[in-house]
């Protein structure tokens, strides 16, 4: 089986990272394809032996776009086009289908809520597409009144590799290294993009009044400068730490008190799977996407989305009550490490693909590393 990737860029972002971890697990032959010349993964997937071909898009050199995917396509003779994120789903199942690949699955990562002209061409298009993959149940609902097909619809969740995430970490060391002291740290880990509503986190941390209490945010995005200039206006500048984007986020994560994910819309975050394997107590907008995984009062607590009042009650109630910041993160691990483990979600993934390609001429079934 030979399986092309395409993907709309290799920036650092989870869908990217998901692939990460994903492709060197599997046996059968995986290519991918970025549309954009964004190549942080992307150099990652090739150290791991991963072949990445980049197409270099932009709006002046359309033909010669088109004319290099039709050369990765006629040289690497794919049995199956998998395409992950909006516009490399709309590209791939039109042009993928012209270059000649008869099976196109598009996987869906996020409600694009904000995005009703790709929402509408996704349905016109979609009789081009054999199989859609959302990543979360809640995501079904919407596809479904969009337009797309129920029965073309296939849910596959985010998965999570649970042993690099459930370490052991000098947490004094590691909040020395960060300039950080004995301190009540809330932290997330999200692109900085107005999807995520870090500016709701920001203003709730800026309310708290906990004493020696500290913001961390681990990502880097275009409202980095916006989200920097609210923390000075509010007066918490001194207190919120912008990492940018970091390779030593399992460590990261342990340092954190209560990891925060205040999103608008999403798919299945990969952040909070990651910070469920690291144990983490989490505190999460009452989007059903992220209700998927964490349930209020259970494994994590869960606030009315943008309500920044109701975010500090919720933070409030983990710092007075250490007891419930232990028992919401080992619940939230039991979960993840029950459904959500790569090893689970990489199975799904591999009988999908066998199933698509069940009488495709010389199709030999794969499995996992």
């Amino acid at each position: 089986m030979r399986v092309l990737h395409l993907i709309t860029g290799l920036r650092v972002g989870g869908t990217e990272k998901f692939l990460l971890k994903l492709l060197p697990r599997l046996t059968d032959e995986h290519v991918v394809c970025s549309v954009l010349n964004l190549r942080d993964i992307g150099d990652e997937l090739e150290a791991k032996g991963i072949r990445v071909y980049y197409l270099g898009f932009n709006y002046f050199n359309l033909p010669i776009f088109l004319w290099r995917f039709y050369r990765v396509v006629q040289k690497e003779r794919p049995d199956l086009l998998n395409c992950w994120l909006i516009h490399s789903n709309l590209f791939g199942r039109v042009f993928g289908r012209l270059c000649g690949v008869k099976k196109v699955i598009c996987c869906v990562q996020n409600k694009h809520i904000t995005r009703p002209l790709l929402n509408w061409l996704d349905a016109r298009t979609s009789f081009l597409v054999n199989k859609y993959v959302p990543n979360s149940p809640a995501i079904v609902p919407f596809m479904v009144e969009s337009g797309i097909n129920r029965d073309k619809i296939q849910v596959i969740p985010g998965g999570v590799e649970i042993s690099k995430y459930d370490i052991n970490v000098n947490v004094p060391v590691k909040k020395k290294e960060l300039g950080l002291n004995s301190c009540f740290v809330i932290g997330s880990v999200a692109r900085l993009e107005p999807q995520k509503r870090l500016d709701t986190l920001i203003e709730a941390f800026s309310n708290l009044g906990v004493k020696d209490s500290v913001l961390i945010l681990v990502g880097d995005g275009s409202r980095k400068v916006f989200l920097q200039k609210l923390a000075n206006r509010l007066s918490v500048m001194d207190k919120v730490k912008f990492l940018g984007t970091r390779d030593d986020v399992p460590e990261l994560l342990k340092t954190f008190d209560v990891f925060v994910l205040p999103s608008y819309y999403e798919g299945m975050s990969n952040s909070i799977l990651e910070a469920m394997a690291a144990r983490r107590a989490i505190v999460v907008s009452d989007i059903e996407e992220n209700t998927t995984l964490i349930k209020d009062g259970i494994n994590g607590l869960v606030f009315k989305v943008g309500d920044s009042d109701d975010l500090v009650s919720k933070l409030r109630c983990l710092h007075d009550e250490p007891k419930l910041i232990k028992e919401c993160g080992e619940r939230a691990f039991r979960v993840v490490k029950e459904r959500y483990s790569l090893e689970r979600i990489a199975e799904q993934y591999l009988d999908l693909w066998r199933e698509e390609l069940r009488g495709v001429a010389n199709y030999q079934p794969g499995d996992l590393d």
